[in-house]
């Protein structure tokens, strides 16, 4: 596999080291068909959303929003939940600026992703924060609940793009995607789902989600399998089998509909969260894009994103361009 790996010391020294990119040549058509966009599209007009400022800066707000959901009549309820977002929007609002959709980790925007948000925001780009629903196991409903959860997920910010769209100061044309660990795992979908985004930046994520589900280290994954395993009665390799009957919306099944070429990758070399095979097995979905593999783990890469955030940058700007100053 070509990648790049970065020494701890290069990376302090040099965050925007070189990089792999995907092989030149053909690429394949990898949009996403019409059935995976009907999927999780919802037609029909954007709702009103209730939109708070929460916080004024210089030239730029903070915004809770809540958006209804649309969904079918025969929707479960995960589906009918309304989309909570934050919104950090360049003012005044004079001009068309290129937009980020962000999805946060398992403990919520306020661990690192407001930050990169204000960060991004600070230098013009509007950015979006998309809240998943809460991951639990009800027990007065089957395996299937999985999948609900995940599709509405993957529509709820499809849904989110709908909204953010609808506002002239969002430049269509330019917008990207970003997620860390469960965010990562939430963008790789979405990007596989909605032919919008113009750029991707996945990190730590991987796949398919049976095999992070049944193997992660991670206390609140492990607790849900515990749980899983409770209500069905089925072993752990059972149950990881029973996911893979019952999980259409997965990051290495939606992944062969994005073109490589506008994804950035970011891995950790000793990963046992989202465990560093299975985002090998994502990255070989995705079409082997860019990738960078950090050399901690999961936590410890998270810490360390900073490091990368020339390289980060860069691939927005190449994508998108970089937005005008405040």
């Amino acid at each position: 596999m070509r990648r790049v790996v970065v020494p701890l010391l290069l990376a302090l020294a040099v965050p925007a080291c070189t990089r792999t990119r995907p092989a030149a040549g053909p690429v394949p058509d990898r949009a996403p068909p019409a059935d995976v966009i009907a999927r999780y599209a919802r037609p029909g007009p954007v709702p009103p959303a209730r939109v708070e400022v929460v916080a004024r800066r210089p030239r730029l707000e903070t915004c809770d929003v809540t958006l209804p959901a649309r969904f079918a009549p025969d929707a479960p309820p995960e589906a009918r939940a309304p989309i909570s977002m934050r919104w950090w929007r360049p003012v005044p609002a004079d001009a068309p600026r290129p937009a980020i959709v962000m999805s946060p980790i398992l403990g919520g925007e306020a661990l690192l992703v407001s930050d990169l948000a204000l960060d991004l925001a600070s230098d013009g780009y509007h950015v979006l924060v998309v809240r998943r629903g809460e991951l639990r196991v009800d027990p007065a409903r089957g395996i299937e609940q999985v999948e609900d959860r995940l599709a509405a997920d993957v529509s709820g910010q499809v849904q989110a793009l709908d909204w953010l769209l609808t506002h002239p100061d969002v430049d269509a044309a330019r917008v990207a995607s970003f997620g860390i660990s469960a965010g990562g795992i939430q963008v790789a979908m979405v990007a596989g789902a909605d032919p919008r985004y113009r750029a991707h930046v996945i990190a730590l994520a991987g796949g398919p989600l049976p095999d992070v589900l049944t193997t992660s280290s991670e206390k609140q994954l492990r607790r849900l399998v515990a749980s899983g395993r409770a209500q069905t009665g089925l072993t752990t390799d059972e149950l990881r089998e029973a996911l893979r009957r019952a999980i259409v919306t997965d990051p290495v099944a939606l992944a062969r509909h994005v073109p490589p070429e506008r994804v950035l990758l970011i891995l950790a070399d000793h990963d046992t969260s989202v465990p560093t095979w299975t985002g090998e097995q994502l990255r070989e979905a995705l079409g082997r894009p860019e990738t960078v593999v950090l050399p901690w783990g999961h936590y410890g890469s998270i810490l360390a994103l900073p490091l990368v955030r020339q390289r980060m940058r860069a691939f927005l700007d190449h994508h998108l361009g970089r937005p005008a100053p405040l």
